[in-house]
């Protein structure tokens, strides 16, 4: 297993930067969530086609990993034209993607719009995915579905994943909400989607009425929520990909620099790592 950050953690940092502290941190890889303040991958200066050889370039040579596109599209609306936009902005990522070596890109099913049923919200979120899916196939990557908004109870992904019907929908598990939202042990989180897991999220939190989410999230190790055992759950389970960190500075300003909760991830997870007797693939 390999440690990564996503660049939400980092949004002051340029292209550059997030290059030299990854290495000097110890991660393998990084999701790219935006690059100071632009969160329109489709705009980003180094994605651009004339600067995409330089900057595959400058990340291997840090021995690094752009491990996945992390997109805002969502399926879950009721308007159709804004369904399509988000489809063909999918698209539009899936062959960036392909352009920059990326294997897979992050899209979200949504939250069900009032007024609407599960199960109709369901039938045009399956059908955008399908759809999504078959681009990324002819193009060789894998959109990849998070549990998130109202798909943060993997039940929920579980079915989705069942209900379109494509092998190259994936999933990237997010640690965090699934647990918080909804009291969902690890376990159950990896026996209804684990098979189609090639991402994690992992973040801590505490309960904090006075936070406008009911919880303030914090330092690996400082919360409640089970990310011990769902390394163990990843181990067991033979998952090889990357332990990912989701430090939302970009979204919660009163979360530490990224100069302490980087390294301080590497940390602990290292400890618990060593704890649980798992392999760690030292960034070289």
């Amino acid at each position: 297993m390999k440690y990564g950050f996503s660049t939400l953690g980092c949004p002051a940092w340029s292209f550059d930067e997030i290059l030299s502290r990854a290495k000097a941190y110890g991660f393998s890889g990084f999701e790219v969530r935006g690059i100071q303040g632009e969160m329109d991958l489709l705009k980003i200066p180094e994605f651009q086609p004339a600067a995409q050889a330089e900057t595959l370039r400058k990340t291997a040579d840090h021995g690094l990993e752009m491990m996945m596109l992390m997109t805002g599209c969502r399926f879950s609306s009721d308007d159709p034209a804004v369904r399509r936009a988000n489809i063909d902005d999918a698209k539009a990522n899936l062959d960036l993607a392909a352009a920059m070596n990326i294997d897979k890109i992050r899209v979200f099913g949504g939250v069900i719009p009032d007024g609407v049923t599960r199960d109709e919200a369901h039938a045009w979120i399956a059908d955008s995915l399908r759809e999504v899916c078959e681009h990324g196939q002819s193009v060789g990557v894998n959109p990849t579905i998070e549990a998130h908004d109202d798909f943060s109870d993997t039940h929920i992904v579980r079915d989705m994943l069942n209900l379109v019907g494509h092998p190259f929908l994936m999933v990237q598990w997010d640690i965090h909400h699934p647990f918080r939202k909804h009291g969902e042990a690890p376990a159950t989180g990896w026996a209804n989607i684990g098979e189609r897991v090639v991402d994690t999220h992992f973040k801590d939190s505490f309960i904090n009425p006075e936070r406008k989410q009911g919880y303030e999230y914090c330092l690996m190790g400082e919360g409640d929520i089970p990310n011990r055992d769902a390394l163990k759950l990843l181990i067991d389970g033979g998952y090889d990909g990357y332990l990912t960190l989701e430090w939302e500075k970009a979204w919660q300003d009163y979360l530490p620099e990224p100069t302490v909760g980087f390294p301080q991830y590497v940390e602990k997870m290292n400890t618990y790592l060593e704890e649980l007797g798992a392999p760690i693939e030292v960034h070289a």
